[in-house]
């Protein structure tokens, strides 16, 4: 029953249309209708329904009231989305055209028709005048923060890294300077710690860095960070020497021969026992020792000749 009471209302006022002999617009006719109906429903609510069953009047109040604030605004449904004989905020005319961007409710597309405005404007002349949140109290921004108007608005921006409190952008409208920075003339500016301080960075073989509101101490050139301290940079050291690179020709030489000994040592041992395979293995290894013994031998003889030694 109570899910009909839109269909209804609709039957009831436009029938009040169809008869009431008024000298305005259809729309401010409907939108009479409309805010005379809520305020009766207001009106009889109000009275809390005395006399009669009040408790179950109370009940099926109470359940209206509910589909009441469930259901879209009367004269927006009825005039505007039914009957349509209004526009909707922002347009006007028979085709609903639309207004100056600033306006609400409008005669024309100019900026000076406007009957009503937008949120963060106000009417003046029949004009929307853009309202200065940031010149009353109606802006509310954050610590460290400035307020910036616009049309309609106003925006919360940052201030610069050198206030601490602002009232506009940049280092000359600072309320107050940051860590770092000093007031010169109207500006915070940088202070150059690395210049005006006595050692600000006592580490030895340190550097001192200036960066803005504040500074580094960094190792100095041909220095590394190494556990808190600059310790000097080192050459990176090269590859590991093999076992025979730092001994001489006549060393390695030397080693060749006893190890061959070894070896012919070795297999001559095996072939005393009578095996007939390590016999040979051990001719063949004193034959091939012999023969590089004695080309090593011919070569230095032939060269010592053809030197003149």
């Amino acid at each position: 029953m109570w899910s009909l009471w839109p269909f209804h209302l609709a039957l009831v006022l436009y029938s009040l249309l169809s008869v009431v002999q008024v000298e305005t617009a259809p729309c401010q006719t409907c939108r009479k209708l409309a805010e005379n109906f809520i305020k009766g429903l207001e009106h009889t609510a109000n009275k809390n329904f005395g006399g009669g069953n009040t408790a179950w009047e109370e009940e099926k109040l109470a359940k209206y009231a509910r589909r009441q604030q469930e259901s879209p605004d009367l004269y927006e449904w009825l005039c505007i989305d039914e009957l349509r004989l209004c526009c909707p905020p922002g347009k006007f005319g028979p085709d609903c055209e639309a207004c100056y961007h600033s306006c609400k409710r409008c005669t024309g597309p100019e900026d000076y028709k406007c009957l009503d405005c937008k949120a963060g404007w106000t009417l003046h002349d029949n004009k929307c005048v853009d309202i200065d949140e940031c010149g009353t109290e109606l802006a509310k921004c954050p610590s460290n923060t400035y307020c910036f108007n616009t049309d309609g608005s106003y925006e919360c921006r940052g201030c610069d890294q050198a206030c601490v409190g602002c009232m506009g952008g940049g280092p000359a409208r600072c309320k107050k300077c940051a860590r770092g920075y000093r007031l010169v003339g109207a500006k915070c500016l940088d202070v150059d710690e690395c210049s005006e301080q006595t050692m600000p960075c006592p580490g030895l073989n340190e550097a001192c860095v200036n960066e803005e509101g504040s500074f580094r101490c960094e190792c100095a050139d041909g220095f590394l960070r190494r556990d808190s301290i600059c310790v000097e940079s080192l050459p990176p050291s090269g590859p590991e020497k093999g076992l025979f690179e730092d001994m001489t020709d006549d060393e390695v030489l030397v080693l060749q021969q006893m190890f061959f000994g070894v070896v012919i040592c070795a297999l001559a041992t095996l072939a005393a026992k009578g095996d007939m395979v390590f016999t040979a293995i051990f001719i063949g290894g004193v034959a091939a020792m012999a023969g590089y013994w004695l080309s090593e031998k011919g070569d230095r003889l032939l060269d010592g000749f053809l030197r003149g030694r």
